[in-house]
């Protein structure tokens, strides 16, 4: 029994893509992947086998007329697949040979295992291009993230704000396509204004018809491939919210990441906002001015309340400027600065999107930033604070606030947080992995 591909022209898709055949098996099948040297077409199928990963060894001459027949073997050297070449070899410097990709057909001869009636899908990750594929991108993030709860969908608008960060770059952005259509997204980020080579795996999300295929995982071994590329030695991924979180979990940790932190998402009505419970009675607080000065002092305040927290680098005035006057995420927002005896000692944002209102129909409201100096916290200060930021939510008609905290932050602000109301609605999960070099 065998089922055969025959005569796929893959010329289109060599150039900065995968190409991925998937057997759309309903048993309990296992990823197995094997690959032409120095090319980026994958083959992934369904197989009920033993061996891990297939790799191509060819003995292709120059001299070759076309008529080798490479061996894809598996990892105990049993014969597997017979590949023929339809195309004249072309020689690497290092030995091997691979084919000219005018011309790219093969007939592939896969036997046993797999039912005649199997049909073969193709599955292509390729660079996003920007100018032409935002759309898709907002498209797919929406379906692929519509089943969380603090979801809302994206739109063009909020694509051209993002494109106008200092940080935007769509270098590791890629795009997965099953069969020609737009099924799975990811964004393998790199701050280029962090000293640690650590990338991040970001937006990372297949749509749910096309799930429990292996696309999720082979757009997140192109994202570590690109951080590869470009000189990363550690990514970050992370399990957000109370989605797929078993899906999510049992993926990264099946690529080898490890958990290395939980962040809680808070919340609390705004009905009775609580007083006399230690805040500080002589604290004086004014609300920020959207100038150079203000911007420039939330900056210097961010950067010294934060230094010590799980991934922190300086933020620029730039990037603080953007965060202030394009507003990414809130479109309503305030910054507060407290002072002790005439000197900035903390502050505290609050926000509002309005487009999750009109979506969800929750006039919910975020704590987006708070802030203590060192030496001035276990004062009352920050909860204050909390009392300030709740207020202007509540002034603006919204009748719930959330925030979200690092668990093991070392200020103990999860404490601060159930102290003035807070419970804990849902936890977010952050992954590590070293990657291997090759």
């Amino acid at each position: 029994m065998k089922t055969l591909i025959r005569n796929m022209d893959f010329s289109k898709f060599i150039q900065d893509s995968k190409i991925v055949f998937q057997s759309p098996s309903k048993g309990s099948a296992s990823h197995r992947q094997f690959s032409f040297p120095h090319s980026n077409i994958f083959v992934h199928t369904n197989l009920h086998v033993h061996a891990c990963y297939f790799v191509c060894i060819s003995t292709m001459s120059p001299s070759s007329k076309g008529n080798d027949k490479p061996t894809f073997c598996g990892l105990r050297g049993k014969r597997l697949f017979d590949v023929e070449i339809l195309f004249k070899p072309l020689r690497f410097s290092n030995g091997l040979h691979a084919c000219t990709s005018e011309c790219l057909n093969i007939s592939v001869s896969v036997k046993g295992w797999l039912a005649k009636d199997k049909v073969f899908t193709m599955l292509k990750v390729r660079s996003f291009v920007e100018g032409k594929d935002e759309e898709v991108w907002i498209r797919i993030q929406n379906e692929a993230w519509k089943e969380y709860e603090d979801f809302r969908p994206d739109t063009m608008e909020d694509m051209e704000v993002w494109k106008k960060s200092p940080n935007f770059d769509s270098t590791g952005m890629f795009i997965a396509e099953l069969d020609g259509s737009p099924v799975g997204a990811v964004n393998a980020f790199i701050d280029k204004k962090r000293k640690e080579k650590k990338g991040f795996l970001r937006g990372l999300g297949v749509v749910p018809e096309s799930r429990k295929k292996g696309i999720g995982r082979c757009l997140a071994e192109r994202a570590i491939e690109s951080l590869r590329e470009r000189g990363m030695e550690f990514v970050q991924g992370g399990v957000w919210g109370e989605g797929d979180k078993i899906a999510g979990k049992s993926l990264l940790e099946g690529m080898g990441f490890h958990s290395i932190r939980v962040f809680s998402v808070m919340r609390r009505d705004l009905e009775n906002i609580p007083y006399n419970i230690g805040e500080h009675k002589k604290l004086k607080t004014r609300k920020m001015k959207i100038n150079d000065d203000d911007i420039k002092l939330l900056t210097q305040l961010f950067n010294e309340t934060f230094k010590d927290h799980f991934n922190f680098r300086p933020r620029t005035t730039e990037e603080m400027k953007y965060w202030i006057t394009k507003k990414p995420w809130c479109d309503i927002m305030e910054y507060y600065f407290s002072y002790l005896d005439g000197k900035p000692v903390g502050y505290v944002g609050a926000g509002i999107d309005s487009k999750f209102i009109e979506f969800r129909g929750i006039k919910r409201g975020w704590i987006m930033d708070i802030g203590v100096l060192k030496l001035k916290r276990n004062r009352g200060i920050g909860t204050a604070l909390m009392q300030h930021g709740m207020e202007f939510l509540k002034s603006k008609g919204m009748t719930d606030v959330e925030l979200g905290v690092d668990d093991t932050n070392p200020t103990n602000a999860i404490e601060l947080y159930k102290k003035v109301g807070f419970k804990v609605a849902y936890t977010d999960l952050a992954y590590l992995r070293k990657i291997v070099q090759s």
